[in-house]
């Protein structure tokens, strides 16, 4: 059992594209993206900073096979030990038997993004304009009443008014069309992709099918370690780093990938952030540095 090996796509193609970029530079990758690709031109991939800060996002949550193999309060643990908020990109199909779980994540400053109903390879974009848009509302109403019902629940850490939604699209495929059914959506949203990424839920299903017991044996550490040495080697200030959400039995590497980059991040004597804490940040920092009186007014 502790014997499994990473498949030979992964070890042949996925393992040397992600070095390969990663030497190259994810930033310029995605930029040379947003450059030429229209609908991407306004995709937020990192943050304008210098503060020793990454936001973190956490995709397909938050558990397709249901509460009783949720990992939600493993990754809860996880982030709470490494002071570390995150914005996680949920499916809302994943998250209707597990509203505690929300409320969970919520209440420990944690917020959602739309990902969309599911978790389907190569479908969202292939909607009509006008079906995709009603499934982006849909998905958006879910969360709102989601996180309305945290805020009557407790004003701690309570997300307050929203004024932006933050998107993914599903495989990170974004079209014209899918573009403007977000600009057409009654609260703005932003499109956001990242510059810290490894394929991680790749190489975390490459173990699916040892148990437990075995996440311990050394070929599958070297996998986990791998995915949080490659996103370590990415991560700079503002950068916004992707995991994907781990189940037992599903994917479940991905919590040891997630720890190991948080540990990695800590030990620079970083930190990681959510979205909206991370954009918070700098808008406040901002403001401060506008409010600062000029050396020539104070003389």
């Amino acid at each position: 059992m502790g014997d499994r090996r990473p498949s030979l796509t992964n070890q042949m193609i996925v393992k040397p594209f992600w070095k390969a970029a990663t030497w190259f530079g994810i930033r310029k990758l995605t930029g040379t993206l947003q450059g030429f690709v229209g609908p991407y031109s306004d995709t937020l991939t990192h943050f304008d900073t210098t503060a020793p800060i990454v936001a973190l996002t956490i995709d397909d949550g938050l558990s397709r096979g249901g509460p009783d193999v949720s990992m939600v309060q493993d990754v809860l643990q996880v982030l709470k030990k490494y002071d570390a908020t995150a914005t996680f990109f949920v499916c809302t199909e994943y998250v209707e038997d597990q509203q505690d779980d929300v409320m969970a994540l919520l209440e420990a400053g944690h917020e959602l993004g739309n990902h969309m109903q599911e978790d389907l390879s190569m479908h969202y974009f292939r909607l009509p304009k006008e079906e995709f848009q009603k499934q982006l509302r849909d998905v958006n109403q879910v969360l709102d009443e989601l996180e309305q019902r945290q805020q009557q629940k407790s004003t701690e850490n309570s997300v307050g008014t929203r004024n932006l939604r933050w998107f993914r699209a599903p495989q990170g495929i974004l079209t014209s069309s899918m573009k403007q059914a977000m600009d057409d959506a009654p609260i703005p949203m932003q499109h956001v992709l990242g510059d810290c990424y490894s394929d991680d839920w790749k190489f975390a299903q490459d173990m699916d099918s040892t148990t437990p017991e075995d996440f311990d044996a050394e070929n599958c550490r070297a996998v986990m370690d791998e995915i949080g040495q490659v996103m370590l080697k990415q991560a700079q200030e503002g950068s916004i780093a992707i995991f994907h959400m781990p189940q037992r039995g599903f994917r479940q590497g991905t919590l040891y990938a997630l720890e190991y980059f948080l540990q990695g991040i800590q030990d620079r004597g970083w930190k990681c952030c959510s979205l909206t804490n991370m954009q918070q940040m700098i808008e406040n920092n901002e403001k401060q540095a506008d409010e600062k009186p000029s050396t020539a007014e104070t003389a």
